[in-house]
């Protein structure tokens, strides 16, 4: 993959904690949870949908957030 984007839901009771400069200074930690997701597949059974709900709830589970609720994936490729 590319990249991402992250969503979130402002109306979260933690979305205070966890703004857009929390998601760009930990860029490198989202990254991991993402690249952590796709490893969990083979070739065979891998699919972007797949990878962005596994890497979705590790980032909830790492910032102790449900403020984030969605990953997009950038350029999403099997190989």
């Amino acid at each position: 993959f590319e990249g991402y984007t992250v969503s979130v839901n402002k109306k979260a009771d933690d979305y205070d904690d966890f703004k857009t400069d929390v998601i760009t200074a930990n860029q490198s930690v989202i990254t991991d949870c993402i690249r952590n997701a796709i490893q969990k597949y083979d070739k065979d059974s891998i699919t972007e949908d797949k990878v962005k709900k596994d890497a979705l709830a590790e980032i909830q589970k790492k910032f102790d957030t449900k403020s984030i609720v969605e990953i997009t994936i950038s350029n999403f490729r099997k190989q």
